[in-house]
C-alpha cells in the first residue's frame, strides 16, 4: 500500500468562494469540494440527498487532500460559517435553517439564546458542519485516520485563531460525528438546564441528529493534536485577501491512536 509519506497530505482553505469564484483555481477547488461532498453524502444517505446550498458559497470551506494547485484532490472536508457572515449576506444563520419546523421549537429557543449570548461577547459565533470523507478513503483505515486527524486539527486551530465565543453543530450519531465533536469539547444543546432530545433532520430523510455547542476545546484534546499542528500552519488559503502560498507536501506522523472510536 502506498504510504502517506509517498502520497503527501495537505490542508486547503477556501474562504468565501462568493468573493473569488472569478479565479480559475478557486473555481476548480470549489467544484471539487462540491463533487467530493456530494459523493460522500450519497454513499451514506438515500438518493435525493442534497448537501449543497447557499451557505457553501459564503462559508469557509476546509479541505484535506493530496496534490497541489490544480491537481489538489479533496479527501475529506467540512465548513465553518459565522453568524456575522450570514447576516452580511442576508441569509439565516445555518444552525437555524436546520431547526425550522414546529416540533423543533425548543431547539430554536435554545439556539436563539446562544445567539443572544454571542452578541454580548467579544468573540464570534460559528456553525460547523458538512463533515465528509470520500468513500474510497473510508476503506483505507490508515488514510482515513490521517484525514480525520487533519480535519480535527483544522477544526480546532481555525476557530481558535478566529477568536470564537461559541461553536454550534448538528451531528449524526449513526456516523459518529457527535462522538468526535464531544471529545473535542462540544456538549448537547440545553434549554433551562436540560439537554434537548435528538431531532429529525429533513434533508437527510428523517435521520436522528443531535444539536451541539461548545465554548472551548478540551485541553487534552488540543494536546493530542500537537503532532499535526504543522499541517495547519502550512495550509494554503485562498480568499479575497489573496493566495497564501503553494500547497506543500505534508508528511504525516502515524495516525489512528488519537481518536480510535471515530469512523
Amino acid at each position: 500500500m502506498e504510504t502517506l509519506t509517498q502520497r503527501g497530505l495537505g490542508i486547503v482553505v477556501l474562504d468565501c468562494a462568493y468573493d473569488i469564484l472569478a479565479q480559475p483555481l478557486a473555481q476548480t477547488l470549489f467544484s471539487r469540494f462540491a463533487a467530493a461532498k456530494l459523493e460522500a453524502y450519497q454513499a451514506v444517505y438515500p438518493h435525493g440527498v442534497l448537501p449543497l446550498g447557499v451557505h457553501d458559497f459564503i462559508a469557509t470551506l476546509i479541505m484535506v487532500g493530496e496534490g497541489s494547485d490544480e491537481e489538489f484532490k479533496p479527501l475529506g472536508s467540512f465548513k465553518s460559517i459565522s453568524l456575522e457572515r450570514c447576516e452580511r449576506f442576508r441569509v439565516p444563520f445555518e444552525l437555524l435553517t436546520l431547526l425550522e419546523g414546529e416540533h423543533r421549537a425548543p431547539h430554536r429557543e435554545a439556539a436563539h439564546s446562544l445567539i443572544q449570548d454571542a452578541r454580548g461577547s467579544n468573540g464570534e459565533m460559528f456553525y460547523v458542519g458538512s463533515w465528509s470523507i470520500r468513500p474510497s478513503v473510508r476503506q483505507d483505515t490508515r488514510l482515513r485516520n490521517a484525514v480525520r486527524d487533519l480535519l480535527l486539527t483544522a477544526l480546532c486551530f481555525h476557530h481558535l485563531e478566529s477568536g470564537f465565543s461559541k461553536l454550534t453543530a448538528v451531528a449524526n450519531p449513526r456516523l459518529k460525528t457527535d462522538a468526535f465533536l464531544k471529545a473535542s469539547g462540544f456538549q448537547e444543546l440545553e434549554l433551562n438546564g436540560q439537554p434537548l432530545p435528538p431531532l429529525t433532520c429533513d434533508f437527510t430523510f428523517g435521520e436522528k441528529a443531535i444539536a451541539l455547542h461548545a465554548s472551548s476545546f478540551r485541553a487534552d484534546f488540543l494536546e493530542r493534536l500537537n503532532p499535526f499542528r504543522h499541517a495547519w500552519d502550512e495550509r494554503r488559503v485562498l480568499s479575497a485577501k489573496g493566495d497564501s502560498r503553494p500547497l506543500p507536501k505534508v508528511n504525516e506522523p502515524e495516525s489512528g491512536e488519537m481518536m480510535h472510536t471515530i469512523h
